[in-house]
């Protein structure tokens, strides 16, 4: 068997289809989605070719791996908001230059590319290369969306693979924030997500949600980038409503109903 059940149920969970309104895109049942997640079947070629082409997966990646969260988001799934050109976006108030991205887009950091964002900060080339949420098309106001890590906040419902919204800010308007407040540091190599506390004038404290992570003292100096986090994204997509479950339920119920009356016509036929 391929992976092409599993990669649909994920595929439904980053778009929020039902399975009937995703059987209705490609001229399928309810039924028959159903038992693709549940490998009891598979789609046709035809089938599957359409729905590599209208997601802008490749044939090869959507039957031969499990696709992760990350991996649809750099797949261009959400084709409607993600960009191809533009213009330029700057940052205001850095610490440092800031490289803008080539594209009028929101650039979007996933987890795995932390390590080359650090390697190639100031580079407008890099930026252009990373998923880009269109401004025009968005109302979120940021200029960075971070994917978050290891280092969490849970108090602050910040787990990871959320998406954190961030707003450039500048070193010395560091006092002026509420203690407390959440920042993107990018410092030492590093991206370091913490909140921000101001109780010393040479340095910037930033403490750690989770006791897994130690307090971190940088001098203004260390500091490469500050991100001010300015909103989250939710990116918990596995977990299915209450009300979505009961739906699939009742829809389910309800073709094995159609199928025993068209059967029961027919032994009266």
């Amino acid at each position: 068997m391929s992976f092409i059940g599993k990669n649909i149920k994920k595929i439904r969970g980053v778009k929020r289809l039902s399975q009937s309104a995703f059987a209705e895109i490609f001229g399928l049942t309810r039924a028959s989605v159903g038992a693709y997640e549940e490998l009891r079947a598979e789609p046709k070629v035809e089938t599957i070719l359409q729905i590599a082409k209208h997601f802008s997966i490749s044939v090869e990646n959507l039957l031969t791996k499990e696709l992760t969260v990350n991996q649809l988001y750099q797949f261009d799934i959400f084709k409607e908001e993600i960009v191809k050109a533009g213009g330029a976006t700057q940052p205001v108030g850095s610490p440092a230059q800031i490289a803008a991205p080539s594209r009028a887009g929101i650039p979007i950091v996933l987890r795995d590319l932390v390590a080359q964002y650090t390697e190639h900060l100031g580079q407008a080339q890099f930026l252009d290369q990373l998923p880009q949420l269109e401004q025009s098309q968005s109302l979120l106001k940021a200029d960075r969306i971070f994917q978050v890590g290891d280092e969490t906040i849970p108090e602050l419902g910040i787990l990871r693979d959320d998406m954190l919204l961030c707003k450039s800010a500048s070193i010395k308007d560091v006092g002026l924030y509420q203690a407390g407040s959440v920042f993107l540091v990018v410092a030492r190599g590093r991206l370091f997500l913490r909140m921000m506390h101001t109780d010393r004038a040479d340095k910037i404290i930033l403490k750690a949600g989770d006791p897994a992570f130690k307090t971190i003292e940088l001098n203004p100096e260390e500091v490469d980038e500050l991100w001010k986090v300015t909103g989250v994204i939710n990116q918990r997509i596995e977990q299915k409503t209450l009300l979505e479950e009961r739906v699939n339920q009742m829809e389910k119920q309800l073709d094995e109903i159609t199928e025993k009356f068209n059967q029961l016509n027919k032994s009266k036929q």
